[in-house]
């Protein structure tokens, strides 16, 4: 009979596309590529460009005060259209140091989101509930600091937000120990 195995560390995301990683420099890193292009992609533009052939169609044929009833229709096709383009090609950077974060958001490598701030000001991440889509929820890794809430518009499963806002809640929480660690051995 073999012997039982250990259970191994857990490194990183175990689900989902994440990559967590700390430098030399005690860092903690999270990268979230782009999930791409695919059938979904290709459908939902190809549904967004006969909706917008039958929208434009009907805006241009009703010209005249009827055109701002067309509005929220040009609104559902853009949905969709960004869904179908502009999110396969999103990418999320957070890093958090002992003194420092950044957040960035990029949309086909160039940056259209970026906020940072003072670690000390970061009181923590959660994973919330942003819409219901067919009755599956959609979530967003939300970060805390004392201006509110900053939201990565990454697409990730419920399971993997709550992984990553697990992952950075405990990298603050050892922060906070060593903080507690340094000024302990300053008073005595």
């Amino acid at each position: 009979r073999p012997p039982p195995v250990a259970r191994r560390r857990r490194r990183g995301s175990p689900i989902g596309r994440a990559l967590v990683s700390k430098t030399v420099a005690n860092t903690l890193n999270i990268e979230v590529p782009p999930t791409g292009f695919g059938m979904e992609n290709f459908m939902a533009g190809a549904f967004a460009t006969g909706w917008f052939s039958i929208v434009g169609t009907a805006t241009f044929a009703v010209a005249g005060p009827p055109v701002l009833f067309m509005l929220p229709f040009w609104a559902a096709g853009a949905i969709v259209a960004k869904q179908a383009i502009v999110d396969p090609t999103a990418s999320v950077s957070i890093s958090i140091g002992r003194y420092g974060w950044s957040v960035e958001q990029k949309v086909a490598g160039l940056v259209i989101r970026s906020k940072d701030g003072s670690t000390d000001d970061l009181r923590g991440a959660g994973a919330e509930v942003v819409a219901y889509i067919n009755g599956v929820p959609q979530t967003a890794l939300k970060l805390y600091d004392r201006s509110g809430a900053v939201s990565l518009g990454a697409s990730l499963s419920p399971e993997e937000c709550e992984e990553l806002a697990e992952e950075i809640n405990r990298y603050l929480d050892e922060l906070d120990e060593e903080g507690t660690d340094e000024q302990s051995r300053e008073v005595k």
